[in-house]
């Protein structure tokens, strides 16, 4: 049961940081967010993930671009 629980609250707290990072949160999803004692984790986790997204951008763009030899 508490697995669950877990499980639950860890995939919305994932889908929140997704929709910040997509810029698509509601207002009031947003203020539910940072009405919990969780801000220091929502915000070190978008910032993780800005950085996974840039690197795996910068990734894409070495793999298109032709080499310069």
């Amino acid at each position: 049961m508490t697995r669950q629980f877990i499980g639950l609250g860890l995939w919305k707290f994932l889908q929140s940081v997704i929709s910040v990072l997509a810029g698509v949160q509601s207002q009031n999803k947003r203020q539910q967010d940072f009405a919990g004692d969780n801000l220091l984790r929502i915000i070190s986790t978008c910032l993780g993930g800005a950085v996974v997204l840039i690197l795996v951008v910068l990734v894409m763009v070495n793999m298109a671009l032709p080499d310069p030899s």
